[in-house]
């Protein structure tokens, strides 16, 4: 297991309202891990994260240091198993990792070493059978990989067991019906597949072979429709889908049968804009005035025009919608600001400029919003070339920058290092390449409210020593925790006391000044509102 640091400090905004702790743990101390987004299983974070020796494999981390291990070397050597699509099933996570000789298979983990195995070597020997697109539905995993005996990429299941993981229908006997955009709505599973005969249409399983079935043929051609990006807005089923050389890409709705899966043909989308906002969809369509801001009930007749934000012959293209608060926000580009952030309330006098983060044509290029302890998060560009992470509570002067103050780097969340948000234990981990060790795991934690001394199962865990081993100096950082008085004690190895400060109420940081002492080992007590706690604190 590699040495792992904890990295945090605190960074209190400038506007009241949010105080963000930043933590750091440096899961490959010889370089980059470039960790991915992972996946919470039995109150534990699992992600895939890489090192020189090993290449990508599965990790897993209680939130400090000596909780953050490797799971298991599943690929030995340096070239990696690479796990991805980590989905829990039954309270294992389920897999495709490549191992063993034997190609990317299905793999499953209980979070042990000895517990991670493969679950099923579906394309014998050491071709892949490649699973993809890993779905949870209904008690099983749902997803396309390659089978025996000529079997091309068609719909699989698992129970978790060996004996349960099998090829669910054959849906395109010929070539593979490559299925993709699983998507659950009403009990059932519907999803993109193609056939020779149809091409790519809409498809739907019950998780029987009967019960899986084409559900609309919407182009009459081998070329099909492409139907992707489904999407749930006041109980109806919408989807982009494309019919070649009539109607172009339109957004169609759907109730689950064939007779009540139409299009809506005004709507020509633009680009996959589909959010699901006050019960209706609103995106980013052609209805004659270039590329808009529209909304659907699901009806022609409720398919209306929200606002023309770039009248005349500029399109406007909207990205990365979220809504937050009641109101949607979204980033799209205008020829004075650049891409910036904008908001809309559903109706055009509320469809506005949100904040000019970077002022000019430049534009901030927001993306990646994420809700978290009811603060929306995102990253932008702090200055040309540098993405960082941002903050906003709804409003523009709640809407700003979070600089890590330990930073050393710029553009610190570049898109070959951050790859997307997971949250766990109250806490957002993200990749980022904040100073020296390089492009690692880091969390932050909105400690805006804190919690009493009595909530605390374990002070230990409350309280961190950073940087240990130290130089001169430490801090001691109480995470999240109100008290009204404390101290902190050090001692020697033989007993004796050479240090005492006194710990300020309302203070989350405090610095201990140590340098006349000499570098060893030392025990260091603290006393929080008469509870005790201990570290160990190495001075060098």
């Amino acid at each position: 297991m590699r040495y792992l640091y904890f990295f945090p400090f605190l960074l209190f905004c400038c506007n009241a309202y949010a105080q963000v702790v930043f933590k750091g743990l440096d899961v490959n101390n010889a370089g980059n891990s470039n960790p991915l987004p992972g996946t919470v299983m039995n109150g534990k974070l699992y992600f895939s994260a890489t090192n020189a020796s090993q290449g990508y494999e599965l990790w897993v981390t209680d939130g400090k240091m000596t909780g953050t291990m490797l799971v298991k070397n599943i690929n030995t050597g340096s070239s990696g198993s690479n796990p991805a699509e980590l989905t829990v099933l039954n309270g294992k996570l389920v897999f495709a990792a490549e191992g063993e000789g034997k190609g990317i298979e299905l793999w499953q983990s209980d979070g042990t070493a000895a517990g991670t195995t493969i679950l099923k070597d579906m394309y014998l020997g050491a071709l892949a059978s490649n699973p993809a697109n890993l779905k949870a539905y209904n008690g099983k995993v749902y997803f396309n990989a390659f089978g025996d005996n000529g079997v091309g990429n068609e719909l699989w299941e698992t129970d978790g067991t060996t004996a349960g993981t099998k090829m669910l229908k054959d849906i395109n006997p010929v070539g593979g019906s490559h299925c993709a955009e699983f998507f659950e709505f009403s009990g059932r599973l519907f999803f993109r597949a193609t056939t020779d005969a149809n091409g790519d249409e809409v498809w739907v399983t019950d998780g029987t072979d009967t019960g899986t079935k084409m559900l609309k043929d919407i182009s009459p051609s081998s070329l099909g429709s492409y139907p992707n990006t489904f999407t749930v807005a006041g109980g109806k089923l919408f989807f982009i889908a494309t019919i070649p050389g009539l109607n172009g890409t339109k957004i169609f709705v759907t109730d689950g049968t064939t007779a009540g899966t139409i299009s809506l043909s005004a709507l020509a989308i633009g680009n996959k804009f589909v959010v699901a906002y006050n019960n209706e969809l609103f995106v980013n369509a052609d209805g004659g005035l270039n590329k808009e801001l529209w909304k659907t009930n699901g009806t022609l007749a409720g398919s209306v025009l929200v606002a023309e934000i770039t009248p005349g012959a500029v399109p406007t293209d909207l990205y990365w919608p979220i809504v937050y608060k009641n109101k949607l926000y979204f980033t799209l580009y205008s020829p004075g600001e650049g891409n910036e952030i904008w908001e809309c309330d559903g109706t055009a006098a509320g469809t506005k400029l949100f904040k000019d983060l970077v002022s000019g044509p430049g534009g901030s290029n927001a993306h990646h919003f994420k809700i978290y302890k009811d603060k929306l998060y995102f990253l932008a560009e702090h200055a040309p070339g540098d993405t960082q992470l941002f903050i906003s509570d709804g409003t523009a002067a709640g809407t700003h920058v979070l600089l890590n103050p330990s930073a050393t780097k710029s553009n610190a969340l570049s898109a070959t290092v951050f790859k997307g948000f997971t949250e766990y234990d109250g806490e957002l981990y993200f990749g980022a390449d904040y100073d020296a060790t390089g492009a690692e795991l880091w969390s932050i934690r909105d400690t805006t409210t804190p919690i009493s001394v009595a909530q605390v199962n374990n002070l230990n865990d409350a309280v961190t020593i950073y940087p240990n081993p130290a130089h001169g100096t430490c801090n001691i950082i109480i995470d999240n925790l109100a008290f009204q008085s404390g101290d902190v004690t050090l001692f020697d190895v033989a007993g004796r006391v050479v240090y005492q400060q006194s710990l300020v109420s309302g203070n989350k940081q405090t610095i201990l000044h140590l340098e006349q002492l000499p570098g060893g080992i030392y025990t260091l007590k603290g006393s929080v509102d008469g509870n005790s706690f201990y570290k160990k604190l190495v001075l060098q």
